[in-house]
């Protein structure tokens, strides 16, 4: 890493470490960051604290990570498939999740319309979800020898099938389940708590080790094929890698703060 790689990613940390205590002091009650950074060290008044870390740290860090974990996957997907408009969102991945979340709304709920089962389950179905949908991708992609364009294809082609079910499973299920689906479709960080930041980090380090593993690979994947398989890749392998890891991290993020996959490709 350069000096002015180093100096650049510093940077970044400063700047988005003042964007989370601003964005901590933003809400129906508007608090200096004096006051939210005296809070984070615990001095100040105690309604303070209790506002920042029960209420407004969760939601900024729940919203950090998931960003985080979405741009990596953005840029793994576009390395992988060798275009730039690849995202989360364009290989059904988002799309899956929100199948996952309405079939959870739809076998879990009562005649009242009120749910059997903790909502803490509904990001796992969303992982589930997603996971599959992603499956299917590479399934369909793989039959004549997988191929960048083809993954796309499949991608766009499944997503519109998941958009398809959801709309027809929010038109016939019961107002809760398409209000409640609707407020994760858009994304919502405001139910935000402690155990989901923990849930999206242990997401992280689980797939830490193979991340540290995938400069390299990406380098040689700028490459066309034949030059990249003449450095030593299976470039199949590499790109198979690439996009597991991918749906891993948008599985994570999407389950906890709902479908916003487009951030992977704005970041």
């Amino acid at each position: 890493m350069t000096k002015r790689q180093s100096g650049l990613i510093a940077g970044l940390m400063l700047a988005l470490a003042a964007l989370l205590v601003l964005s901590i002091g933003i809400g129906s009650s508007w608090i200096s960051p004096g006051t939210v950074l005296g809070a984070l060290m615990q001095t100040g008044e105690r309604k303070f604290q209790v506002i920042v870390w029960t209420l407004r740290m969760p939601r900024a860090l729940l919203a950090a990570e998931a960003g985080a974990a979405l741009a990596i996957a953005g840029a793994l997907l576009q390395t992988a498939t060798r275009n730039a408009l690849a995202s989360p969102s364009v290989l059904g991945i988002v799309d899956g999740a929100a199948v996952g979340v309405m079939l959870f709304l739809w076998v879990f709920s009562d005649e009242a319309n009120a749910l059997t089962v903790s909502i803490h389950y509904q990001p796992l179905a969303a992982a589930t979800g997603a996971l599959v949908f992603a499956a299917a991708v590479a399934i369909l992609a793989a039959q004549d020898g997988i191929s960048p364009l083809r993954l796309i294809l499949y991608g766009v082609t499944l997503a519109a099938l998941a958009n398809a079910l959801v709309i027809i499973l929010i038109v016939l299920g019961p107002v809760y389940r398409a209000s409640t689906a609707l407020i994760w479709l858009a994304g919502s960080v405001h139910a935000a708590h402690w155990q989901d930041i923990w849930t999206l980090m242990l997401v992280f380090a689980l797939c830490l080790p193979a991340l540290a593993l995938m400069p390299r690979l990406m380098r040689q994947l700028a490459l066309d094929d034949t030059m990249a398989a003449s450095t030593g890749l299976k470039v199949l392998g590499a790109q198979g890698a690439l996009l597991m890891l991918a749906v891993i991290l948008t599985a994570g993020a999407v389950s906890q703060v709902g479908g916003i996959g487009f951030v992977g490709l704005i970041a």
